[in-house]
């Protein structure tokens, strides 16, 4: 418990599911103890003042090693790339769904000439600290609707309004300003899911 404990609170993703991983590759172990003591401790369960510390020193070593291993760490993982990375949300991706959905985005005057624009773009806003929080946010929704927590229309309508009313653009302005009111009203939103429409609007955030 207190290994996942660990790697969920650096949100780290499995590689093989949407689901934060639940495994650390720190499984290496080793126990020390004192065979001369004169007290034996029988009971080592999280009911324990024993099990307590032993799920303390476990999480803090598992923490320890992930930093060592992978870097993994809290101001690490304070990235957008880190917190869409477990959705498939990567500017590769998102170069996909920009050639996929061109026409709505040449409404706007957005273009991207290249993968390697799109992706500079995405990296400029990397550690916008506004942002990554925003996404965040939004990905916990995805995450509550894939666990049938809330239903994905409800989740699409408050995920929309998270971005366009909690995201800046400039001099104090949330994003929702930063484009005419039917960039938020396309039609084609009507037929994104949840992660589509993150994309979209990630998109029209990068590209201004």
């Amino acid at each position: 418990e207190s290994k996942a404990a660990a790697v969920s609170q650096l949100l780290l993703g499995s590689c093989y599911s949407e689901e934060i991983a639940t495994g650390s590759g720190t499984d290496g172990i080793v126990i020390a103890s004192n065979l001369c003591g004169t007290r034996t401790l029988t009971d080592s369960s999280g009911h324990s003042k024993l099990g307590e510390l032993i799920g303390k020193s476990v999480k803090s070593a598992v923490k320890q090693a992930l930093l060592n291993q992978t870097a993994a760490s809290g101001p690490r993982q304070f990235l957008l790339s880190a917190r869409t990375a477990r959705y498939k949300i990567t500017p590769a991706t998102l170069w996909e769904f920009y050639i996929e959905y061109r026409e709505i985005f040449n409404d706007f005057k957005i273009s991207f000439e290249m993968p390697s624009l799109l992706e500079q773009k995405f990296l400029t806003h990397n550690r916008t600290s506004n942002l990554v929080l925003c996404v965040s946010l939004y990905l916990h929704l995805m995450d509550q609707v894939r666990w049938e927590l809330i239903m994905e229309p409800e989740a699409i309508r408050e995920g929309k309004r998270l971005l366009i009313y909690g995201l800046y653009w400039k001099d104090g302005d949330f994003f929702e300003k930063a484009y005419p009111a039917k960039a938020w009203e396309q039609p084609g939103l009507l037929h994104f899911s949840l992660k589509e429409q993150l994309m979209y609007l990630l998109l029209l955030y990068i590209a201004i």
